[in-house]
């Protein structure tokens, strides 16, 4: 599967993009790319912390920040995936930034698919 992957860059210069910046990626990937989710929780907090989550039957899909760390993971039957151990580069990934975003849902999308 990583082979699928070998053009996408991630981006560990620790700048990380605005919830404002964030939200509308990760909503449009969904609505284009993975269009059997729905969106089932969002949340947007003053302090720099935002998350979504998607479904679809027995899988949810959550992506977001804390204060400008990357946070996501797949949960199938209940039970959660951590994308770490099917992909290296996630491992390395901290920082969310559009790059990283971008590499973590075309990831979440293959692994699914």
């Amino acid at each position: 599967m990583e082979g699928n992957l070998v053009n996408l860059n991630i981006d560990e210069s620790g700048y990380g993009i605005s919830p404002e910046e964030a939200i509308p990626i990760i909503e449009n990937f969904f609505k284009t790319k993975m269009t059997g989710f729905e969106l089932i929780d969002k949340y947007n907090s003053p302090n720099g912390y935002y998350g979504l989550k998607y479904s679809s039957k027995n899988t949810t899909v959550f992506v977001g920040s804390g204060r400008g760390y990357l946070e996501s993971y797949i949960s199938i039957d209940g039970d959660e995936i951590s994308l770490k151990d099917y992909d290296n580069k996630t491992k390395l990934i901290k920082t969310a930034n559009e790059k990283n975003i971008c590499y973590t849902l075309e990831f979440i999308k293959n692994f699914l698919d």
